[in-house]
């Protein structure tokens, strides 16, 4: 609501930011790849930050299922799921740069990425 109102009121309208991706629905994960803590990338949509930024989507090679990027925090702050994600990039201004832990495979990466408006 803080956040929301005064955007309102200088834009006339709500601007919320954008990764670029869809995640994978966290029972899926679970289901896949066990317990996990963070947000897996599902889908990179073509264009998009996420797209720019070099993020992984989870894949599927015949019978084998590949996990996406696992994103754990934003800017330092622990992301556990979606909403802990969007908690983290909304409190931030359009156009900014974040980065972005993730753990792709057995690796820990940082990831730089720019919030865009989101698109209609």
């Amino acid at each position: 609501m803080n956040r929301v109102v005064p955007q309102l009121i200088a834009r006339g309208r709500l601007e919320r930011p954008d990764l670029g991706f869809e995640p994978v629905e966290p029972r899926l994960v679970e289901r896949a790849f066990g317990p996990q803590k963070g947000v897996m990338v599902g889908r990179v949509l073509r264009g998009g930050a996420a797209a720019r930024a070099g993020l992984q989507a989870l894949s599927v090679e015949g019978r084998r299922v590949y996990a996406g990027d696992l994103i754990q925090a934003v800017n330092g702050r622990t992301v556990e799921d979606w909403d802990g994600l969007l908690d983290a990039v909304e409190s931030l201004p359009l156009g900014s740069t974040v980065n972005l832990d993730v753990q792709r495979g057995e690796r820990k990466l940082r990831v730089a990425i720019r919030l865009e408006a989101a698109r209609d």
